[in-house]
């Protein structure tokens, strides 16, 4: 079974194949953009528990 992020990293491969250079600043946009979804989500400090210490 397929699940989205199976998806993803067979577009990402097949970038990355083409143009070395586009799959590694997708990938960044991605990562850039989970990154600012999750701090949005976590606003108030309590919505996204830590990871880790204090």
């Amino acid at each position: 079974m397929n699940t989205p992020f199976d998806w993803l990293g067979d577009l990402l491969e097949r970038l990355h194949k083409r143009s070395p250079i586009a799959g590694y600043l997708v990938a960044v946009l991605i990562a850039a953009g989970a990154t600012y979804v999750i701090a949005r989500l976590n606003q108030d400090g309590m919505s996204v528990p830590r990871v880790w210490g204090a």
